[in-house]
């Protein structure tokens, strides 16, 4: 127990410097956390965006059952406003505003129409939980076009909502909001007592927990993480090493000492944490499919807290998803602690605006099985057929509306029919055809 790792530090003071450490402290906290009960774990619905896309357009309906009435909206309109763009009395609804919400509505995730005597507005929202990227804006100028055409006389304000602190510089005519200040302000609305003391008041903060998921620590705060598994490299290593032997992880927590017995789970979830090497694995599976003749992409986030491995698929044609300039890509992000894939499609310009193929995740434990939780097919009005397995689409049609007999209507959507490769579109009147990338 009192071997050297240094010629001035035994086991025992490493296993003294690891515990007085900050870093090790918070890593306990959070490993050691009781975990609650939380709906959308159990729905399995926790990072699929879709459910959050149901819940954005929920808060943003002033006449549904939350009780904050325009509170998140107008919050949300205020964010996402372009300068010289969406007046402030539109934000605040002079003028008798009538507001609805749609979802879904020609593949747009979220629109909200504003009506009044002050003018007329559409707000689309590309959901994107995950890291801006020049693709997405690309497909909201898509929808953007497609509004243009169909709702003339109103005016059309684009809003791509993703997990990146910022949008990406040059745009300036798709305003950008992050999930982490729609966090933060749920969050504040929430402890303010917004929510009541009830029902809505339990949802809202398993909710917040399932979106703190979903988006993840910022760089700037999970480099604790990688900064704890440097200094501490030495005692990790070896222990590592003891891991990987017969009978290695009851070694490893006889190797604590007494006196930090109860920090022993911890210890040991933190070596199998250490032994992750994203970027060793990430180069271990573009090697495997560099061998089977698949040219991989490889990116990282600035702090090195995000890897990414990606490549296209070539059968995008072949599912009736190619159109013109179509393409579907596998995209696999390694982190210190996971590895999650995502099946991820942009579709060609003639058909992008009826089909896509929903993100797939899946997490590895630390003996690297995969897990994947199932995405139920729950269509009542509009039915996308996919003969790929676990692709699985969902896109309901669902309305915020605070006065159904008032609101003018928007146009029904075309009946699509059979499409190519076998990807069957049923929609009906009244009902858009999608599912999110």
């Amino acid at each position: 127990m009192d071997r050297k790792v240094t010629g001035e530090m035994t086991r025992d003071e490493e296993f003294d410097k690891l515990v007085g450490d900050t870093g090790f402290l918070r890593y306990h906290a959070e490993y050691a956390k009781r975990r609650e009960f939380n709906a959308f774990d159990v729905l399995r619905y926790a990072e699929y965006e879709i459910r959050h896309s149901d819940v954005m357009a929920w808060l943003l309906g002033p006449g549904e059952t939350h009780g904050i009435g325009r509170g998140f909206l107008e919050w949300f309109l205020d964010r996402a406003r372009l300068p010289g763009k969406l007046p402030a009395k539109i934000v605040r609804g002079d003028g008798g505003q009538t507001v609805w919400v749609e979802r879904e509505l020609h593949n747009v995730d979220v629109t909200i129409f504003l009506e009044s005597d002050q003018g007329r507005h559409i707000v689309a929202i590309e959901n994107k939980p995950g890291w801006a990227s020049p693709e997405h804006y690309d497909q909201v100028r898509g929808y953007a076009a497609v509004l243009r055409e169909r709702y003339q006389g109103r005016e059309i304000h684009n809003v791509l909502l993703s997990s990146s602190r910022e949008g990406i510089e040059g745009e300036d005519e798709i305003a950008h909001v992050s999930w982490r200040d729609v966090h933060r302000q749920i969050e504040t609305m929430h402890d303010a007592g917004s929510f009541g003391q009830g029902e809505v008041a339990a949802f809202i903060r398993q909710y917040l927990v399932a979106v703190g998921r979903l988006i993840g620590p910022e760089e700037s705060d999970a480099g604790y993480f990688r900064k704890l598994l440097d200094n501490h490299h030495s005692l990790l290593k070896y222990m590592f090493g003891v891991l990987g032997e017969e009978g290695g992880e009851q070694e490893m927590r006889a190797m604590v000492p007494e006196r930090h017995a109860h920090y022993q789970d911890t210890v040991v979830r933190l070596v199998k944490d250490f032994g992750q090497e994203p970027e060793r694995l990430r180069a271990a599976v573009r090697d495997l499919l560099s061998s089977r003749g698949i040219k991989t992409t490889i990116t990282a986030s600035k702090g090195r807290v995000w890897w990414w491995l990606s490549w296209e698929l070539q059968d995008a044609q072949g599912l009736g998803l190619g159109g013109t300039g179509g393409h579907i890509y596998w995209v696999v992000q390694f982190t210190l602690r996971s590895v999650v894939v995502k099946l991820q499609a942009f579709p060609g310009r003639r058909d992008s605006w009826t089909r896509r193929i929903r993100t797939t995740r899946a997490s590895t434990t630390t003996s690297g099985a995969w897990r994947f939780g199932p995405r139920p097919l729950r269509r009542k009005r509009s039915r996308l057929v996919l003969p790929v397995s676990r692709a699985h689409l969902d896109a309901p049609a669902r309305r915020s509306v605070p006065d159904r007999a008032s609101r003018p209507r928007p146009p029904p959507a075309q009946v699509r029919g059979v499409t190519p490769g076998g990807l069957r579109s049923e929609t009906h009147s009244g009902a858009a055809s999608s599912s999110r990338s």
